[in-house]
């Protein structure tokens, strides 16, 4: 993103703010004494924060950590707080926010693709994208108090040769197992492309959500395609939700609770607004998903053998789904002893 926002703007300074110290050194080669990298923990020292945020003209959060599910407890809503807090008081005239596409929700009735006019329906139970639509919800109340300028960006799932946002992983993880008769479309977005409309939204400061996916979309065919000879499990929508629930548990098969409805119906999204504001993106749904896509070892297997491991991994599917099943009960039946 540093290096997109110089590209557009070679008189601009851009100071980069990570936790992580690999981040925090900056890309390997990368040498622009323009480009400041400081490591840093918003949570943990917000007053160094706020004391960059002084004077700069335009704030770009792109910070996430994922809250998980069990706890439902949104550490990033402190950290939103902590940005919007700093861009007010440091004269701020500009900010920028990564929300996502998932705050559509998936519904059977959901157009395709969908426009930013789309109201913000999360399907319950997706945290994550339901955290994302209340960080809007604060967003636009903070734009309203206090007349700044934000970009909202709701990106299609994000990923890139070995970078694969956490959206994007779950939801290439999740095309082994499909729930209902039918695949719906589904997009995939460079991170470059991420970067280059993260650049654009911040040098034009465009107001107000824009979506930012590729051209068109994959559809379910085209998906199966991709993904190739490997296994594939299709389930009964009652066993899918059983098995999701199990999974969402499991530490060796994560897979965030709330995702299947994704699965299931489209959540694709247009790119007009974001286009004729200066955007293009330069890769297509297929490539990015190919650049992204580690494929097992089991792909070489041959016909008969992906079919064993078909069955094998559809009976450890419901092998799972039926002791998360059992552990409730016995969690249950002893929490009743107890009270006795």
């Amino acid at each position: 993103v540093a290096r997109e926002l110089r590209a557009m703007d070679n008189s601009c300074r851009v100071i980069a703010l990570d936790i992580d110290p690999v981040g925090a050194r900056g890309p390997v080669g990368l040498r622009d004494p323009d480009i400041e990298f400081v490591r840093l923990d918003l949570r943990a020292n917000p007053q160094r924060f706020a004391s960059l945020a002084a004077g700069a003209d335009v704030i770009v959060h792109l910070a996430w950590i994922d809250p998980g599910d069990e706890n439902r407890i949104d550490p990033n809503r402190t950290i939103l707080s902590m940005v919007l807090d700093a861009a007010e008081a440091g004269g701020v005239s500009h900010l920028v926010v990564m929300s996502s596409a998932t705050v559509y929700g998936a519904w059977p009735n959901s157009p395709i693709p969908m426009s930013e006019i789309e109201p913000l329906r999360p399907n319950p139970g997706f945290f994550y994208a339901e955290v994302k639509a209340e960080h809007e919800r604060m967003i636009v109340q903070w734009r309203r108090r206090t007349g700044i300028g934000v970009s909202v960006l709701r990106p299609a799932p994000a990923v890139a040769d070995g970078h694969v946002s956490w959206l994007g992983d779950a939801v290439m993880n999740a095309a082994a197992m499909r729930a209902g008769l039918d695949d719906p479309p589904s997009q995939f977005l460079h991170l470059n492309d991420l970067a280059r409309a993260v650049a654009v939204a911040a040098c034009e400061k465009l107001d107000g959500p824009y979506n930012v996916a590729p051209d068109g979309w994959l559809t379910g065919a085209e998906l199966r395609d991709l993904f190739g000879p490997r296994p594939r499990v299709r389930l009964p929508v009652a066993v899918a939700e059983r098995v999701e629930a199990a999974l969402a548990r499991s530490p060796r098969f994560p897979r965030p609770a709330g995702l299947l409805p994704y699965t299931m119906h489209s959540w694709v999204v247009a790119n007009d607004r974001l286009r004729r504001a200066g955007w293009k993106p330069e890769s297509e749904n297929d490539e990015a998903f190919v650049e992204a896509d580690q494929a097992p070892p089991w792909v070489a297997l041959n016909a008969r053998q992906r079919q064993y491991l078909s069955l094998g991994a559809l009976v450890a599917l419901i092998v799972a789904a039926a002791a998360a099943v059992a552990a409730m009960v016995v969690r249950r039946r002893r929490s009743v002893t107890a009270a006795r």
